[in-house]
């Protein structure tokens, strides 16, 4: 796997993103949870896949951070607390966010402390928010309105909260 990255990297691909915590409904969440959470020397293994990343990823910088990244669920705060220290120098995806339940709170320690280093998804957060009572009166004739009012209240709430932990 690790050959594979440097060599798409040497060619000049674009951004990896090695892993994901998500939420997936019945029995692949039942297999993918006893994976994800597995211990493995007394140590969680997305800790060790952490690691693998920041490694990985010295040998792949860009300017500040590394090419290689890992994508970590909005709704899982903690563990995007513990994979920042672990990564400073990777990007760390985040999808969670709005319909999934993530809020900017959330999201503090999925960045750094110059608040760059996470990327933040809302897809039907924004997409459909004119079906949320908070932009219904958009309609679905100027759900572009709805998903610009969307967008903008997400920035400020993440803002808001970056700010906050200072």
């Amino acid at each position: 796997m690790l050959f594979s990255l440097k060599q798409s990297i040497a060619h000049g691909d674009d951004l990896f993103f090695i892993f994901r915590k998500f939420l997936v409904k019945g029995l692949i969440q039942f297999f993918y949870i006893l994976i994800q959470d597995q211990l493995i020397n007394g140590r969680p293994l997305y800790e060790l896949v952490g690691e693998k990343v920041a490694e990985w990823g010295a040998d792949c910088m860009g300017d500040e951070y590394s090419y290689i990244g890992a994508v970590v669920g909005a709704t899982y705060p903690e563990m995007g607390k513990v994979l920042r220290e672990i990564m400073p120098k990777s990007y760390i995806l985040v999808p969670g966010y709005g319909a999934q339940g993530g809020q900017g709170k959330d999201l503090v320690h999925f960045f750094n402390e110059d608040g760059l280093g996470a990327i933040v998804n809302s897809s039907r957060g924004i997409i459909a928010a004119y079906k949320q009572e908070a932009y219904a009166k958009f309609g679905p004739e100027n759900f572009g309105d709805a998903s610009r009012a969307a967008v903008e209240a997400m920035v400020a709430d993440i803002s808001g909260a970056l700010a906050a932990a200072k």
